[in-house]
Parts: structure tokens; C-alpha cells; sequence
């Protein structure tokens, strides 16, 4: 959901040519990784515990297929 929001400012600011846009997009980027990291992941580690921390080590936070994972047998 945030990433559906930053593209949809970010598309605004390409079409309108907006630098004012652009900034507005890089402010709700900063505001959405902290309320993830401050508020969300702590209240669903409080709530899943053990399993949540097992789907957050396989899992990036953001953009799919940016964390290395060790394969089977390695």
C-alpha cells in the first residue's frame, strides 16, 4: 500500500512536471519507513512474535528480490 501511494505521487509529479511534487514525495517516503519501523513492525512483532521475526529475516521491507538469500544446503 505505501509503495502504491509513493508511485501514485510519483506519477503526479512526472505528469505535472512538479518539483514541488517530487519533494512531497520524498517527505512521505521518510514518514512512511518511520511509522514502519517505529510503529507497525514492533506492534506486529508484539502480536506474531517468533514467526513474525522468521518473515522479516526472508522478507525485504521494500522492494522484492533485494535481500541475498543463502540457498539450500549452503
Amino acid at each position: 500500500m505505501y509503495a502504491g501511494v509513493l508511485l501514485a505521487i510519483l506519477g503526479q509529479g512526472w505528469l505535472f512536471g512538479s518539483m514541488a511534487t517530487v519533494e512531497y514525495l520524498v517527505a512521505m517516503a521518510v514518514l512512511f519507513h518511520l511509522f514502519v519501523l517505529l510503529y507497525e513492525e514492533p506492534a506486529l512483532g508484539r502480536k506474531f512474535g517468533a514467526s513474525y521475526q522468521r518473515y522479516c529475516e526472508t522478507v525485504p521491507r521494500w522492494v522484492p528480490g533485494t535481500r541475498l538469500q543463502a540457498g539450500p544446503g549452503a
